[in-house]
């Protein structure tokens, strides 16, 4: 029987069985087939190996050098050239996996070797060799009794523990000369294909991102099709690094950290300042959607979490509260008493202190719970305390307090509580990951028949708040249900099918993400790409019709019968903290005039300019803006340094000249300087400027 193939322009191609992606290829030219590494099938938004068999009707589209998404595929080969190099290098090290990630890959070996920086120039010389031998790279078929066997004998026994989870009776193994892997793949046809690589770091890792499971070394690396684009890509990597949020936060005095709370930061005056003008923007557009603000508790009985069923699937990241009662029956009540000032002095390669059923030590993150307070054991416990990780089951809690009508909704509340999350130490980032942050959370309590006009409005909502900041570059993914999650299956059919005819219906492109959804509901997760070409997740739209259910929410409809309202989980920028230091970073510290500490700094050239510059900063202050003077005994030269290395938006500069006059010289962070401008004239145009939160500066057309 004939199968044909539909084509992107709509043409057809039939063959006499079914073929495989290179043959279609080769039909379509010999160039094409040279270059191609894979192809898509319309309906499934995997790149299939260029190996793979097409089926009759398929819509195919040959994915092929040197296109953007061939890097999947390639940077998928060059995480096995790795392995194969390490292994060349050192055959005692044992595989595991290697995926792609974004910009690269990486992958994780099982040794007691901790890989050196002249261990990784090695390791990218001999994948350089490996490359150019040019193998030719196969796929074959595996029982899995017969992969089991193999691996076993290897000694890969991590490898072993995969094949048993796919619980498959068949595998792919992947071979490029004398070594193979196994894999799903795709692979190119030869590693000719790959282009350059480029070995970037390495770090520990644990097997399958558990902490109680066995430490390994992962090695990240990227490739690219040409050198040219390598070197673009390190270059901006490099400049990414010179505006890393935790450099920048330093210099500019914004935050800091303390290994006395670990993973927790110190916001300075500045930072502050930059934290709650932040939050003041969003409040302004709280009431101009019509949120409610609340303020709910930081501590719980864990009966709550037990409804709303976080403590099933979130136990690991909470923070049980002991109280004093309970401190004693565990005989642990010592850990919390004032210490001596012996003990106060904290040293670096002290001994883990041993108490009884509580193993670790409270000044590091390997912290565990005494074992009769695990979350986990909850239900045969009473009084157990939480702090809270999310504000959701207290919103259903706010919800329930008041008989609500058909009327009364939407109900729109907004929560800037903080909130508590235990990750381990290796996961802390600067303000990026982080134990305690508070997000621009809100949930929107709504009738069926609301969904869709709620979802909208709050992608309307999103979009305004991207634009003020600046974030214009970003994509939507839709996160469909996980594997382990809660409520019926056909509430998970309703909220999905909400979340897909809502962007369908204001045409908005999307990427489905197929079990990535929250564990009572699918979302909407929104990436934005900074400056430097990097996705950051940061706003999110839930649908649950789960937790609604789990706590007996209702209203009353306009036939007085008790109907179930839709719950959405609503973020825009997500965690404030997390937000400040992806911004810093798009930014390289340059914040918009609006959200700056200290938005005019005046330097006098001499003690005699003093008094003029004080009337200055008087006039200034009393519109609202945020300015100082420095005074130091230093040259002007240095202060305007200083004043740039703080991104301070602008100076103002004042001489004999421009106290006689009373006209002053403006100079901004980025150099641009005007003279002999009228101080009403600055005052309007640095106060448009603030009001209208404009992200560029508005004396670009003054005259001096």
């Amino acid at each position: 029987m004939s199968v044909s193939v539909k084509l992107p322009d709509g043409s057809e191609k039939s063959f006499p069985s079914p073929p495989s992606g290179l043959e279609l290829a080769k039909s379509l030219g010999n160039r094409l087939a040279k270059d191609a590494v894979g192809f898509l099938v319309e309906g499934n938004g995997e790149i299939q190996d260029i190996r793979s068999l097409l089926k009759n009707g398929d819509q195919v589209r040959i994915v092929a050098r040197p296109s953007k998404e061939s890097l999947e595929v390639i940077r998928h080969s060059a995480a096995h050239v790795l392995a194969q190099a390490v292994q060349n290098l050192w055959p005692e090290v044992k595989v595991t996996i290697g995926p792609v990630i974004e910009n690269g890959f990486y992958y994780d070996f099982d040794t007691d070797k901790t890989f050196t920086p002249e261990d990784l120039s090695a390791i990218e010389k001999e994948m350089k060799t490996i490359i150019k031998a040019g193998y030719e790279v196969t796929r074959e078929v595996w029982p899995s009794e017969k992969a089991l066997q193999y691996f076993e004998e290897k000694g890969e026994i991590l490898k072993r523990e995969i094949i048993q989870d796919l619980e498959e009776k068949e595998v792919s193994i992947y071979k490029q000369g004398d070594w193979l892997d196994l894999c799903k793949g795709p692979h190119v046809q030869n590693l000719s294909q790959i282009g350059t690589v480029k070995v970037l770091s390495q770090s520990g890792a644990y097997w399958r991102g558990d902490s109680k499971n066995k430490q390994l070394q992962r090695i990240y690396g990227t490739a690219f099709h040409s050198e040219k684009e390598l070197k673009v890509y390190l270059k901006k990597q490099e400049e990414a690094a010179q505006n890393d949020h935790r450099l920048l936060g330093k210099k500019l005095d914004l935050f800091w950290f303390n290994e006395l709370s670990a993973g927790n930061p110190f916001f300075t005056p500045s930072g502050t300042r930059v934290y709650q003008t932040l939050q003041a923007f969003l409040r302004e557009k709280y009431k101009e959607y019509e949120y409610e603000e609340v303020i709910t508790p930081q501590i719980y009985h864990s009966n709550l979490f037990e409804s709303s069923g976080h403590l099933r699937h979130f136990a690991d990241n909470m923070y049980v509260v002991l109280e004093e009662t309970e401190l004693e029956q565990t005989g642990s009540s010592h850990l919390f008493k004032t210490p001596s000032k012996e003990n106060m002095k904290l040293k670096t390669q002290q001994k883990e202190p041993e108490y009884p059923d509580f193993k670790g030590s409270i000044h590091n993150d390997k912290t565990k719970f005494p074992k009769s307070f695990s979350p986990k054991k909850h239900p045969a416990r009473q009084g157990l305390k939480l702090l809270k990780p999310m504000n959701c089951p207290g919103h259903c809690l706010l919800y329930k307090k008041d008989r609500k009508s058909y009327r009364d909704l939407p109900w729109r509340v907004a929560d800037f509580g903080r909130l508590h999350r235990r990750e381990p130490a290796g996961a802390l980032q600067g303000l990026t990951r982080v134990k305690s942050f508070c997000q621009d959370d809100a949930h929107i309590f709504c009738r069926p028949d609301q969904l869709f006009e709620e979802i909208q409005k709050g992608l309307h909502m999103l979009e305004d708040i991207y634009q003020t900041l600046g974030l214009n570059d970003y994509a939507i993914a839709l996160s469909t249900r996980p594997e382990s999650r809660m409520g019926d299956e056909a509430l998970w059919d309703q909220a999905e099918t909400a979340l897909k005819e809502s962007l369908d219906d204001l045409k908005i492109p999307y990427k489905e993400q197929t079990g990535e959804g929250a564990f009572y509901g699918p979302k909407l997760d929104i990436n934005i790409k900074d400056s430097f070409g990097r996705p950051w997740q940061l706003g999110t739209f839930q649908c649950d019709f789960n937790l609604p259910e789990a706590f007996d929410l209702s209203y009353i409809n306009e036939q007085g019968k008790e109907e179930r309202p839709v719950m959405v989980h609503r973020a825009i920028i997500g965690s404030l903290e997390r937000f400040m230091g992806v911004y810093l970073e798009h930014r390289k510290g340059r914040l918009p005039l609006w959200l700056c500490p200290v938005q005019v700094i005046i330097l006098p050239l001499t003690d005699k300019e003093k008094n003029f510059c004080h009337k200055i900063q008087i006039n200034l202050a009393q519109t609202g803006i945020i300015c100082k003077i420095d005074g130091r005994n230093e040259k002007i030269s240095y202060k305007i340094r200083e004043a740039q290395i703080r991104q301070i938006p602008y100076m103002i500069i004042i001489g004999k000249k421009e106290t006689e006059s009373g006209n002053v010289s403006l100079r901004s962070r980025e150099g641009t300087q005007l003279n002999n401008l009228p101080l009403q004239t600055v005052q309007e145009t640095i106060l448009q400027e603030i009001q209208t939160k404009s992200l560029h500066s508005l004396f670009s057309n003054k005259q001096g």
